[in-house]
């Protein structure tokens, strides 16, 4: 049967924390190289990028050339 814990489970990530990057900043036309665990966190490098693009084009109207190198993610946005 379901039940409530007395304390938030250290596991969870709140919401906030998983998608409020400086988006604006990260895709101003420069490359960014971003750390998964330092700038991003989730379930891999290859996700974070999917998210990076589908922000980028739906938000600010961009497209993303992206790069992953281990945990590094490098992202430049640039107008189609």
């Amino acid at each position: 049967m379901a039940r409530v814990l007395a304390t938030e489970d250290p596991g969870f990530y709140q919401i906030q924390e998983l998608w409020s990057f400086p988006w604006a900043q990260w895709l101003d036309g420069q490359v960014w190289e971003l750390t998964y665990g330092t700038d991003f966190q989730g379930p891999s490098v290859p996700s974070f990028r999917d998210r990076v693009k589908y922000v980028a084009n739906r938000q600010y109207h961009l497209a993303v050339r992206t790069r992953i190198k281990g945990d590094k993610l490098y992202i430049q946005a640039y107008k189609p």
